[in-house]
């Protein structure tokens, strides 16, 4: 009887105090309250993410106000597998948290990037209901950041060398760089290990994100390097050229070991190609999307010198039931990033045997006709090149599309 109640007891000790063993992760919430005597809230949000990594598992929320964010939010982790939550709470009139540099004068800097280790994978990040603004402006000859290369690979959101990211309900406006960056860099071409698995980008919001690098490199909105079922989903990402007056890289790039990716339902332009595709792994799914404001819809370029012994390997690519509208933007801007193609193929690959272009909705709305879409009129396979450029690719299906 003694024995049960020591046990009894012991438990009751267990509960009351808590008992943490090695794998034990503990979940802490942190909140932090507007003040207008904080000149710079980088440092006060970096200590907070670092004691989240240090608990193991926690979230930092954010009540409603205008947070100046000078200095770039930067949490590198080491160690250990981490749960990190980031959000931001309504107010009374719904309104979220907003983080801001936007002087000019100051070189664009990074706001929160997540950093772990490239050959362990374990960081686990998610952010959501947030604002971001930055301190691009419009494309004129006096400019004070384009053709710096040094300053178009800031990132507003980043995860890197991480076990996945989820961003949700996020708005980016007016960086120069890239909007999103979720990667992990284990160097290795054409190899599926240490990828990070499974990335979702929903409902956010990113206006006017674009940057120019000699290098054809950085300027892009979302940006997935060596990820494995990536999702972008109901997103509206949008560099209004009447407004920048310079066509951002890419709306959304899959690249490097990314696989199975799906771009679904979000509205894209203002990008020389909205999206990207390169040194992948395909299976990618390009579906229900609304193209404007661009030169090209799609780029599949899969020239990375793949090795024989991995010819059929990789999944096909399906484009389907997108809506693509060119309006004679690079005449109309002046831009001089690319030609005119909704789907374009750089070189004729194996790896990309078995593509499919289905029941897309392709619409020039031009006074100025790209001469290889002039009298196109049909869906013919001779007229449908006139939109397309796919460089006599093999194998490819190509139904139900409808030529405007």
């Amino acid at each position: 009887m003694k024995r049960v109640n020591l046990l009894r007891l012991l438990a009751f000790v267990v509960v009351l105090f808590g008992f943490e063993s090695p794998a034990f992760s503990q979940t802490l919430i942190k909140t932090i309250t507007y003040s207008d005597t904080v000149k710079d809230y980088g440092p006060i949000i970096t200590k907070a993410l670092q004691e989240v990594v240090k608990a193991g598992k926690g979230t930092v929320k954010f009540k409603y106000g205008v947070y100046p964010l000078l200095t770039p939010v930067v949490i590198d982790t080491k160690t250990g597998s981490p749960q990190i939550t980031l959000t931001g709470l309504k107010n009374s009139k719904g309104k979220l948290p907003i983080f801001k540099d936007t002087d000019s004068t100051r070189a664009p800097h990074h706001f929160f990037m997540f950093r772990g280790v490239a050959n362990r994978l374990g960081v686990n990040v998610s952010i959501s209901n947030i604002e971001i603004i930055g301190n691009n402006v419009p494309r004129s000859p006096t400019h004070p950041f384009f053709g710096k290369a040094e300053l178009s690979y800031q990132h507003a959101l980043s995860g890197l060398n991480i076990l996945t990211m989820k961003v949700e309900n996020v708005t980016i406006r007016n960086f120069y760089g890239r909007g999103i960056m979720i990667a992990n860099y284990y160097n290795r071409k054409y190899d599926r290990r240490n990828r990070v698995e499974s990335p979702v980008v929903r409902n956010c919001k990113i206006f006017n994100v674009w940057a120019y690098s000699k290098k054809d490199d950085s300027g892009d909105a979302i940006e997935f390097y060596s990820a494995n079922k990536p999702l972008v989903e109901n997103n509206v990402i949008l560099n209004n050229l009447v407004e920048t007056k310079y066509m951002g890289r890419v709306g959304v790039v899959l690249e490097h070991n990314t696989e199975k990716g799906i771009v679904r339902n979000n509205q894209i332009g203002g990008y020389t190609r909205n999206v990207h595709i390169e040194c992948d792994w395909g299976g990618h799914v390009i579906d229900k999307n609304k193209f404007t404001q661009s030169s090209v819809a799609v780029v599949l370029s899969e020239d990375c010198a793949q090795p024989d012994s991995l010819k059929g390997q990789f999944s096909p690519i399906v484009i389907k039931n997108n809506t693509m509208i060119y309006k004679d933007e690079v005449a109309t801007y002046k831009i001089p990033r690319s030609t005119f193609a909704f789907i374009y193929i750089y070189k004729p690959n194996d790896m990309l045997k078995g593509l499919q272009i289905l029941n897309n909705k392709m619409t020039i709305q031009s006074k100025n006709m790209p001469k290889q879409a002039v009298a196109a009129r049909t869906n013919a396979p001779v007229v449908m090149k006139r939109y397309m450029d796919l460089k006599d690719q093999a194998n490819v299906t190509i139904k139900g599309n409808s030529l405007n």
